[in-house]
């Protein structure tokens, strides 16, 4: 059984370095004419980058929190993000800064906005929020317990569509924070060549972790191996944040802070995080942060991507396989 710690989540006194809010201070600055404030929901359904397999899902079990379509059930004023806004479809990765700044203003955000991002799985959630803050945006906040917290908490939901009420501009020039982000396996190389002393950390589960499942549906172990060099960095139970994650409340984790020291992964050292495709590793990004690490990045091509390469250049992407501690681990390259 996982053991939880305190929330990370405040409703008060909080500040730009606070990323996880509570339902009750969403409530409050919603009733504030004055606030300067944008709710995006990304749902699973509008993660989901086939048009076809979207709409089968949001067909086949309604209640289903993960097949939850924006347009039956958001938070009040709550306006819709959908993947294909943030993420190019040939390549899965982020698209360039220019358009998502765009996405961003037709969402009535500006430099200043206070963004308020929350899914039905705060790993979702967390993609779209560490894409916002990539750009600039300084005022990115989490739902903490995402759209059951809301519910939780006792408040009503909206039904329809929203449209944005502020107009928005963004004046800085973008992304504002160029070095969190490495989209591609190449920029994982450039990164490691500048600083030999990069870790990079998956926050993959245990099996994904040492090559006995690959994690995903679409994807065997032969072809979602580790990256050369990574080290374990604890987080997911199953296609979770589960050590962080406790029914979508975001927790310290002693068990998991305990795990990452014995594998090096510390405070005051530079780290990559990555996963399958960026969404748990953009969670764990955030995390990291409020935990006091300071040099944190994250791979979004993830080992999906890594993988791809791989197989087209095995000896520049190397892979590994099985516990690096024991005497049965090798490198593929």
């Amino acid at each position: 059984m996982l053991k939880y710690g305190k929330s990370l989540a405040k409703d008060q006194n909080v500040t730009k370095e606070d990323f996880f809010i509570t339902a009750q201070w969403l409530n409050n600055h919603l009733k504030d004419p004055n606030s300067d404030i944008v709710v995006l929901d990304f749902s699973y359904n509008n993660s989901i980058q086939n048009e076809a397999a979207r709409e089968k899902l949001s067909q086949t079990d309604p209640s289903h929190p993960f097949h939850r379509i924006y347009e039956q059930k958001h938070v009040p004023t709550a306006l819709p993000i959908y993947i294909n806004e943030v993420e190019d479809k040939s390549t899965f990765n982020i698209k360039s800064a220019e358009e998502i700044k765009k996405a961003l203003e037709n969402k009535g955000i500006s430099n200043d906005t206070t963004v308020i991002v929350y899914s039905d799985d705060q790993c979702i959630a967390a993609y779209i929020a560490f894409i916002v803050y990539w750009i600039g945006i300084d005022n990115i906040k989490f739902l903490d317990g995402g759209l059951k917290g809301w519910e939780d908490a006792g408040y009503s939901f909206e039904s329809g569509t929203n449209q944005p009420t502020l107009t928005g501009k963004i004046t800085f020039d973008v992304p504002k924070r160029p070095n969190i982000l490495l989209k591609t396996p190449d920029d994982l190389l450039k990164a490691k060549d500048d600083n030999p002393e990069l870790i990079i950390a998956s926050v993959r589960n245990w099996q994904e972790y040492i090559n006995q499942i690959s994690g995903y549906s679409y994807m065997t172990t032969s072809n979602n191996k580790e990256i050369a060099g990574a080290v374990y960095a604890k987080s997911s139970f199953n296609n979770d944040c589960a050590y962080f994650v406790n029914n979508e409340f975001v927790c310290e984790s002693k068990e998991a802070m305990d795990s990452w020291n014995q594998w090096g992964i510390t405070p005051e050292k530079d780290i990559v995080f990555y996963c399958g495709g960026g969404y748990r590793a953009a969670l764990v990004y955030f995390i990291a942060k409020t935990l006091g690490f300071k040099k944190v990045k994250m791979f979004q091509g993830g080992s999906f991507q890594w993988n791809k390469y791989h197989q087209k250049n095995p000896s520049k992407y190397p892979v590994q396989v099985g516990n690096p501690r024991t005497k049965e681990f090798r490198i593929i390259n």
